[in-house]
């Protein structure tokens, strides 16, 4: 690894080489742009009053009755005033919240989820290997998964405690290293190397809230707690194993794959997984 920053956004633009038309021109053909924003941005308005009004007139009775005298809510009506006072419009390089609330960091980068691995020190920054016990960079898709503390098993009406799983989807050399990305002899250190590959990936973390003071901490001794990095070695299983289009000198039977990076959208099944993707690997 000779190069610090090996990828160039340019490198997207156009990468299909066949004669098959691009999904952009599929899609284009049925929905503009403009009208795509515009019925996704009153779909979410829609969600967003749905979910606030949820509750206001919850009735059995379809008979259009007011439920006693009590004034009927239109569900498509417009909320006319916050319920806190609106945050000021500034500068300031972090997170503001309005009066009577409070922001507070979870999981930063380089976050022990392991006790036997320190906190993060901006003058000692941990060792690469340490990284697969640490919180990756650049956090992107995320979801909550509660956690029944009786079966030990997923429980989605639990918000007290559960398994908050995330992606990192890229790295900011600058902040990995205590002095920056650097070279010696035209060669990137093994142990840079090694922090940043590791910085990639997924993290499982077990989460609590305390129900006192809402403060919401991580479970460093759980052994749900667990990081995936680039280098993690993983199973093919399903129609895919066996693929000799999978096959490589790692796993010349197509049995085994290693590590997954870049990992940006997400999503989770019903049952209780955590499903993740990859996007800008062309740069790797």
């Amino acid at each position: 690894m000779t190069e610090l920053t090996p990828y160039h956004e340019d490198q997207e633009l156009d990468n299909n080489t066949s004669d098959n038309i691009h999904f952009r021109d599929i899609l284009e053909q049925h929905i503009s742009r403009r009208s795509l924003i515009t019925k996704a941005a009153s779909g979410a308005v829609a969600l967003t009053l749905a979910s606030t009004l949820t509750g206001c007139n919850d009735s059995d009775d379809d008979s259009g009755s007011n439920n006693g005298g009590t004034t009927p809510v239109d569900p498509n009506k417009k909320p006319e005033k916050l319920t806190f006072t609106a945050v000021a419009k500034n500068h300031n390089d972090l997170v503001t919240v309005p009066e009577g609330y409070e922001a507070n960091v979870i999981f930063a980068l380089g976050d022990s989820i392991n006790p036997n691995f320190g906190e993060w020190d901006d003058n000692n920054i941990p060792s690469g290997p340490s990284f697969q016990f640490r919180s990756g960079d650049c956090h992107d898709g995320m979801h909550y998964f509660g956690l029944n503390t009786s079966t030990n098993r997923f429980d989605e009406s639990v918000s007290a405690e559960g398994l908050l799983v995330m992606n990192h989807e890229y790295i900011n050399q600058t902040f990995l290293h205590p002095k920056g990305p650097t070279k010696v002899d035209g060669r990137r250190p093994e142990d840079e190397v090694i922090r940043e590959t590791n910085a990639h990936g997924v993290s499982i973390v077990h989460i609590k809230k305390d129900a006192a003071t809402q403060k919401v901490t991580i479970d460093k001794s759980s052994a749900f707690n667990r990081r995936i990095t680039a280098s993690t070695e993983m199973d093919f299983e399903g129609a895919a194993a066996g693929s000799g289009l999978l096959a490589t000198r790692f796993s010349p039977t197509a049995s085994k794959t290693r590590g997954t990076h870049n990992n940006c959208g997400n999503g989770y099944t019903p049952w209780g997984t955590y499903l993740t993707t990859e996007e800008n690997f062309i740069g790797y």
